[in-house]
C-alpha cells in the first residue's frame, strides 16, 4: 500500500526510521489537497481542497502500517484515511489530525513542513 507522509516521517526527520527498513520511497515531491498545522514539534494534516500539503509518497507493508498506526495514535490522535496524491491521481493513505473541534484559521496556499510553513493552532 502507498502512504503519503508530510512531517516527522519524511526522509531526514526524527521518525523516518519507522519507514526506512521495510519501505520504499516512491515520490520525494508528492502532494495532496490539504493544509498542515503546526502542533509544536510535529505537524498535522487537515483536508482542504483549496490548499496543497507537500510531502513524500512511500510504499509500505502491513507490518509497517501497524507500527505507524501505533506511532501516530490511530484512530484517536491521528486518523488514517484515503487521500488522492495530486501528481499521479492515485488514492493513497495518510494520517490526518483528528481534532474534535473546528478551528477558525486562515487557509489556502502551499504547506511544506521542511520550512515549517503551516498554520499554528493555539491550544486552549
Amino acid at each position: 500500500m502507498r502512504l503519503f507522509v508530510y512531517g516527522t516521517l519524511k526522509t531526514g526527520m526524527c521518525r523516518n526510521a519507522a519507514l526506512a527498513k521495510a519501505s520504499k520511497l516512491l515520490l520525494p515531491d508528492a502532494s495532496v489537497s490539504g493544509y498542515l498545522v503546526n502542533l509544536g514539534s510535529f505537524p498535522g494534516l487537515f483536508a482542504e481542497d483549496s490548499s496543497v500539503a507537500q510531502g513524500e509518497l512511500w510504499e509500505i507493508n502491513d507490518e509497517t502500517l501497524q507500527s505507524l498506526d501505533w506511532i501516530e495514535g490511530h484512530p484517536h490522535f491521528f486518523e488514517r484515511r484515503p487521500v488522492v496524491e495530486r501528481s499521479t491521481g492515485e488514492e493513497v493513505i495518510s494520517y490526518f489530525f483528528n481534532s474534535p473541534e473546528t478551528y477558525s484559521i486562515d487557509r489556502g496556499g502551499v504547506y511544506n513542513w521542511d520550512d515549517q510553513k503551516g498554520v499554528t493552532i493555539e491550544w486552549n
